[in-house]
């Protein structure tokens, strides 16, 4: 899935997420000055991270509630804008 967003008020981000059976792969490039961030996160990592929080889920259901955020999000066509 990839999507432009917006920080800040004003800083327009392009988000790309790669969800694989096993991985979790985020990409994030600022459309200002191109800068990059990537992250790639095992799955296992993610739901220990989801026990801690005392909130346990798989990692289907934690990219599940991704997708839901990011939909929630999409209905405000002000901050986000699905490619």
């Amino acid at each position: 899935m990839e999507y432009q967003i917006i920080f800040h008020e004003s800083e327009l981000f392009k988000f790309c997420l790669d969800a694989k059976v096993d991985s979790l792969n985020i990409l994030l490039v600022s459309l200002v000055d191109g800068k990059m961030w990537k992250g790639d996160f095992p799955s296992e990592y993610l739901e220990d991270i989801s026990r801690r929080t005392g909130r346990e889920m798989s990692y289907l259901q934690f990219i599940q509630l991704l997708n839901q955020a990011l939909a929630s999000l999409d209905s405000n066509k002000d901050n986000i804008q699905q490619s």
